[in-house]
């Protein structure tokens, strides 16, 4: 068994870094560290529920004639509410968009939190993995906002446990029923989005499309337009009770015939047929091959090879452990062993949200998530959990790559760490990542330098270091007037504020910090 370093995992299997943090991996135990994050509870740690039930975040109404009401600072009171919570303040709401939409925002907001402070990140990354690997637009429209926390509870409940699990889960869900119009599926109007997505997205992936028709010599292989006709009349009648928003098997509407669905006869069976269906995908190879490739995507590199030992490794393991509660974690642990992830530094290019929350963690302060945190998203092309198409947001480098994207970053963490933006609220004048510039452990003498800044925001903030050419740059950067350049800036606590925000900001613009590892 390899493991891989410390480093490698903090980079790779973490959010980022953050500075003296005692439940960071090191190499004497890294193996310990790896079993711990893997066997994560699916519930909150209390450091982060005490600091979502901290959380106020801003909730503006409108009136009859919809114009804005005063603010109001609320917490946060749907992210654990139940399917019927949900259902009765959607209904109450009724065409009050600004109520509807409130649950998926605050699904939002607390995404930040949770991903800045969880001690269980591998977690936290799954949850963020299946949030695009299952894509719901989170304000799509007024029922899926209003039952997005559904979704999101779903996710977090199976992040680590049986993808079977997850798959029926997810699939009986408000929210993907209404985004993918499932719910108004009937057998003689059947609607065959979901039926479509389940095959192309979710399970056997579009490299499994046969076409219009099935091949004789490639049935059971994969998916064809008569699997999806096929689907859409097993799953009619898998929807949605008006009355608590949870899933409901309505026989008058399904067509209770025989159906042929991957090379399977199913006879007709009533909700039966649904279930069985999703085991047939759920216990596919190509769906055991596809999950294999998505994990190895998601934490080694955008393009797997062709053939790769550790991919065939746990494709064999997702198939050996089909009902495992932890069947996703045995796949990580094959993974997170292999020589391949090992080998694998350097090779991941961050997500706008892995950047955004890379950054917030390594400064290390109190996050405030107000609604501009998902504004900075969008605008590197990255919408908080409202990917608009039902594939997701892209798990690879080449759409974050351009030139607008990365000005973007670097005005987004700027503009963070701005004193009076209100974006970060800093529980004391000096903390974090910023009493690191300040004072060096070693040698506690306060900042007398713009170099000595420079050297402690690389050490601290790209592991790997910087190239000659970055360090320099950001040497001359710091000496500017405008940043730390001046006896005056440096003994000026406010000025020396600024500074310190705009050096932290220029690092992470640099090349070497927009890669995880």
């Amino acid at each position: 068994m390899t493991l891989p370093s410390a480093s490698l995992a903090c980079e790779r299997l973490t959010f980022g870094p953050i500075g003296r943090d005692p439940t960071a991996p090191n190499n004497n135990n890294i193996g310990q560290w790896l079993m711990a994050q893997l066997a994560a509870p699916s519930t909150d740690a209390p450091q982060v529920t005490q600091a979502l039930a901290a959380v106020r975040l801003e909730f503006v109404d409108v009136d009859a004639n919809g114009k804005p009401l005063p603010p109001q600072m609320l917490p946060l009171t749907y992210i654990g509410a139940n399917e019927s919570t949900l259902w009765t303040a959607m209904k109450s709401a009724g065409s009050d968009f600004p109520k509807q939409v409130r649950p998926a925002q605050e699904i939002q907001a607390a995404s930040y939190i949770r991903a800045a402070l969880s001690p269980y990140q591998i977690f936290e990354m799954m949850v963020e993995l299946w949030h695009c690997h299952f894509n719901i637009q989170a304000t799509a429209n007024g029922t899926v906002a209003a039952s997005y926390p559904a979704f999101d509870q779903v996710i977090r409940a199976n992040a680590l446990g049986n993808f079977h699990t997850l798959l029926v889960a997810v699939a009986q869900c408000a929210p993907m029923m209404y985004y993918l119009n499932q719910v108004q599926s009937t057998g003689a109007h059947p609607n065959e989005n979901f039926a479509r997505e389940v095959m192309e997205l979710h399970t056997l992936g579009a490299s499994h499309y046969l076409g219009l028709t099935t091949p004789p010599n490639l049935v059971g292989t994969g998916y064809s337009d008569q699997d999806v006709q096929q689907a859409a009349q097993i799953l009619a009648g898998w929807t949605i009770d008006q009355t608590n928003g949870s899933f409901i098997f309505r026989a008058a509407i399904h067509n209770n015939t025989a159906k042929t669905f991957l090379g399977h006869t199913i006879p007709s069976s009533g909700i039966n047929e649904g279930v069985t269906m999703l085991s047939i995908l759920a216990s596919h190879p190509a769906t055991a091959s596809m999950v294999a490739t998505n994990l190895y995507r998601r934490l080694v590199a955008d393009t797997p090879p062709a053939k790769s030992a550790v991919i065939s490794a746990m494709a064999g393991t997702y198939l050996q452990y089909l009902t495992a509660p932890n069947q996703i974690a045995l796949m990580l642990h094959q993974l997170f062993s292999s020589a391949e992830f090992a080998a694998s530094s350097g090779a991941k290019f961050k997500t706008p949200f892995e950047f955004l929350m890379s950054l917030l963690r390594v400064v290390n302060v109190t996050i405030n998530p107000t609604a501009a945190l998902n504004s900075m998203l969008a605008q590197m092309g990255d919408p908080r959990y409202n990917w608009g198409p039902p594939n997701g947001r892209p798990d690879i480098s080449p759409p974050w790559l351009g030139n607008g994207s990365l000005l973007n970053r670097w005005a987004a963490a700027e503009e963070l760490l701005w004193p009076t933006t209100g974006i970060l609220v800093l529980q004391t004048p000096w903390n974090g990542l910023f009493d690191l510039l300040m004072h060096d452990p070693g040698m506690p003498l306060n900042l007398t330098h713009s170099a000595q800044a420079v050297a402690r925001a690389i050490a601290n903030m790209l592991p790997g270091g910087a190239t000659a050419a970055t360090t320099n740059a950001l040497l001359a950067y710091a000496a500017s007037p405008q940043v730390l350049g001046s006896s005056a800036i440096l003994a000026d606590p406010t000025k020396l504020r600024i500074g310190l925000g705009l050096l932290i900001a220029a690092v992470a613009a640099t090349p070497e910090f927009q890669f995880r590892g």
